[in-house]
């Protein structure tokens, strides 16, 4: 149950994230400003410039959070059980 739902979790935010994140590549890859990097996407490929690589991303990001979000609550478990409040 908890692997479904850390996939889900990434998989949803994805598509809002996705083209902040080919934005910053491309900047990177260019060496230019971001002013100038938007222009140049949207010339060579429109809008789907900013969702180049995307089933790739999901599938990478549904595996990473899917054994990511059940180990999160695993650990801060044994934390809480490890370090009780004491009051």
């Amino acid at each position: 149950k908890s692997l479904i739902t850390g996939a889900l979790t990434a998989l949803i935010s994805l598509p809002f994230e996705h083209p902040f994140d080919a934005l910053k590549t491309n900047m990177q890859s260019d060496q230019t400003k971001m002013l100038v990097t938007i222009k140049s996407m949207l010339q060579r490929k429109g809008w789907k410039a900013f969702y180049n690589g995307f089933s790739v991303n999901c599938i990478r990001v549904a595996i990473k959070q899917a054994y990511r979000w059940p180990l999160w609550i695993s650990i801060s478990a044994f934390y809480k059980n490890l370090f009780p409040k004491t009051n």
